[in-house]
């Protein structure tokens, strides 16, 4: 059965017109790096592969567990937001291409009846998925 440790946190500053978004996942599982045999170096004089510096390896252990976002709030009806995921950038890039794999974009627009969410995720550069959210709180209605 699958199992996802998770932790996220959310701050907005007093006054401030944005909020900050961390998301910790599969914290459960240490490893969640692979070796990519595509993207090993071998040296040209003892023809041996050329391992990752140990504090390279352990950076990028932990900062596969994290996801980031800013949302930038302008007025109280508008919201810009935008993310960034380690894990899917490391995962899902090209080297030759890296382009913004990893990041995701979205808008969101609030009423007191509803709320509209639109976003979309640069998970691969041959497709990102289109997310719409429709919100409608019952009590508006009832």
């Amino acid at each position: 059965m699958p199992f996802n440790l998770a932790l996220a946190m959310s701050k907005r500053f007093l006054n401030a017109p944005f909020r900050f978004h961390m998301y910790l996942h599969d914290l459960h599982d240490w490893h969640l790096r692979y070796t990519d045999s595509t993207a090993l170096q071998l040296d040209p004089f003892t023809n041996q592969y050329i391992e990752p510096k140990k504090f390279a390896k352990t950076t990028d252990e932990i900062m596969r567990h994290f996801a980031f976002g800013i949302e930038i709030i302008p007025m109280k009806f508008l919201s810009l937001m935008m993310g960034y995921n380690y894990q899917i950038r490391q995962e899902m890039q090209i080297n030759s291409h890296k382009g913004l794999v990893g990041f995701s974009f979205g808008v969101g627009l609030y009423t007191n009846r509803f709320s509209f969410i639109y976003s979309y995720n640069i998970s691969h550069l041959a497709y990102g998925p289109n997310n719409f959210s429709l919100i409608i709180p019952l009590k508006s209605y009832l």
